[in-house]
């Protein structure tokens, strides 16, 4: 059986014993403010679905912009 991997590049910075620079989301519902931070040099998105009203639709958009970005996302869920 294959596993697929997918990469995560805040934890590689933090084994590498560097800072990972985030930034919140509460008010951005597009997949842009992934493309954003990664251009403004941010290593994550902080997508916090607990705190504002996100549906899973652009939770999801948010998420797969990050991936496609090269950066990461956590997610705190309602």
């Amino acid at each position: 059986m294959s596993t697929i991997s997918i990469p995560n590049p805040v934890m590689d910075r933090m084994r590498a014993g560097q800072p990972a620079l985030g930034m919140t989301v509460r008010l951005g519902h597009s997949g842009d403010i992934a493309r954003i931070a990664k251009g403004t040099g941010h290593d994550f998105i902080f997508i916090d679905v607990q705190h504002s009203l996100f549906n899973p639709e652009t939770v999801g958009h948010m998420s797969l912009a990050a991936l496609a970005s090269g950066g990461g996302k956590v997610l705190r869920p309602p």
